[in-house]
């Protein structure tokens, strides 16, 4: 009889940019298809396709659980559930619990870092076939004794040809076939790379792939894409690459590649704006089926790219949409605010300039804390991360939502000010004005469509975004930075910021 293994991806309960359609990852997927290979009977469920089936559940032999900030409560809480009513063993992995495994095995019972192809089949076979613990399985965590073992890191592997079987997915293929496919295609999820060759301070991906970019062959991502477009019987591709356009000539070559393949996919991708200053690199994107890009240009205050580390200038964000604009491609443009260099004007601003430039929709977050960022640890070490007690830990913890809520103490921007620009932001973008001015100027009905559907999450996600501003004014998370200064190391009362002084030593590893 084959062992059973459950695989897991919970969805957050607050509105986030993913809320509209299921995102499920290449994760889950590429770890389910390394299993089956290995003769395990696999299943994999993604709550915003399918939710999990709790027969399955109860008769699988083991449990993972992909864990991504956004939705970390709602996986500990699964997690805690499955170990209070089943003897099931729990694993989690993921960007979150990479760098949080102390406080995960709180919740499960191992943590796969980093990586998990490997080490998730090794770690299986140790449980189920061989020695029924983790010792000596590289990229593990555990406790022994009370103590936390976190056993060496394992190297990254070099060939990531393999291709994911997302029929594996519980409802995946019936998902595609929806009425509003038709009308706003998510495509299947292909990657042609790992890494980012970049150093931006907010970024959690570039340490989890130590600053490196490997490439998949063409020949394994044409394969894939193929088996991906037959499983949803749809042309639509989405590469989750951390930044598909890295390399300039691989990146020329495999379109090239797709062009000769006669694939006739239509593509959205995620790239820097690097590549909209080659003529041909754009002509190349639009002959091998891309419609959409997106694009992380982060500020429009140059002291703020620099803080960033982004390696861009504004001149490069304007030139940028003027070219793909006369290519007639959808710009997705994401933008980072309340950094140490901005300003409330900064916020209006990026407001105004996502709006005057056609931008064809935006994404505007918070600074956000994640863990494994150098942010973080900056936060960190200036104190200025707004925790909370936690009534079931004891512990004080950051509450990291689903990226729209500010966590932090800025320098120019009141924190509570921030929150309301933010929301003031998208309404700017998101108005029937702009919708209604965008359908004047001829944007196409994707565009339209999509302006919609952003308008549709923010009156979602309006209210949670005034929920936590109530929250940052009960907390005390409401001083300036002159008046967070001047009181940080008196001991007078500063709301939850005595609280964080007080606990920040043991509450963020």
């Amino acid at each position: 009889m084959r062992h059973k293994i459950t695989l897991i991806k919970a969805e957050p309960r607050r509105t986030n940019v993913y809320s509209a359609f299921a995102y499920p990852g290449l994760a889950l997927p590429l770890l389910g298809t390394v299993l089956k290979n290995k003769g395990y009977d696999v299943k994999v469920y993604i709550e915003a396709i399918r939710p999990w089936n709790w027969d399955r559940i109860r008769e699988s032999d083991l449990i993972c659980i992909t864990v991504n900030s956004a939705e970390v409560t709602e996986c500990y809480a699964l997690a805690d559930q499955i170990r209070a009513e089943l003897q099931i063993p729990v694993v989690m992995g993921g960007y979150h619990v990479t760098y949080m495994a102390e406080e995960a095995l709180e919740h499960c019972d191992y943590v796969v870092r980093g990586e998990g192809e490997a080490t998730l089949a090794e770690l299986t076979d140790a449980l189920l076939e061989g020695s029924g613990n983790a010792e000596g399985v590289l990229g593990v965590s555990f406790m022994r004794d009370g103590q936390v073992v976190d056993n060496p890191d394992r190297p990254l592997i070099p060939n990531i040809d393999l291709i994911p079987d997302q029929s594996l997915i519980e409802g995946y293929v019936d998902y595609h076939k929806r009425f509003f496919q038709h009308f706003f295609p998510t495509g299947a999820l292909v990657a042609s790379s790992r890494g980012c060759p970049y150093d931006c301070t907010f970024c959690s991906i570039i340490e989890v792939y130590r600053r490196t970019t490997r490439f998949r062959s063409p020949d394994a991502v044409i394969e894939d894409i193929r088996q991906q477009t037959r499983l949803t019987g749809r042309p639509y591709v989405f590469f989750a690459d951390d930044n598909f356009t890295a390399h300039r000539q691989k990146c020329k070559a495999l379109l090239r590649a797709f062009i000769a393949a006669r694939l006739n996919i239509r593509f959205s991708a995620q790239v820097r704006l690097e590549f909209s200053k080659d003529e041909e690199f754009i002509g190349l994107m639009k002959e091998a089926g891309c419609y959409m890009v997106f694009i992380g240009f982060e500020s429009i205050n140059p002291q703020t790219l620099q803080d960033f580390q982004k390696r861009q200038t504004v001149e490069d964000i304007v030139y940028c949409l003027e070219r793909l604009r006369r290519a007639r491609l959808h710009v997705h443009g994401m933008f980072v605010l309340g950094g140490d260099a901005d300003t409330v004007e900064t916020v209006r601003e990026t407001a105004q300039f996502a709006v005057q430039k056609r931008i064809n929709t935006v994404q505007c977050l918070p600074l956000y804390p994640l863990p494994g960022t150098q942010l973080i640890d900056q936060m960190k070490k200036e104190n200025r991360l707004f925790l909370t007690l936690n009534a079931v830990t004891g512990r004080y913890d950051l509450d990291y939502g689903v990226g729209n809520s500010v966590l932090l103490q800025t320098k120019n921007i009141n924190p509570a000010t921030l929150q309301r620009e933010l929301l003031s932001a998208y309404e700017t973008f998101y108005s029937y004005r702009n919708i209604v001015s965008s359908m004047f100027r001829g944007a196409s009905p994707q565009t339209l469509i999509s302006q919609l559907v952003g308008r549709r999450l923010l009156k979602h996600g309006k209210s949670q975004m005034q929920e936590h501003l109530a929250w940052l004014e009960r907390h005390g998370f409401t001083r300036d930075w002159d008046d967070f200064m001047a009181n940080r190391g008196t001991g007078e009362p500063m709301g939850g910021l005595v609280q964080i002084k007080a606990a920040s030593a043991g509450s963020i590893h």
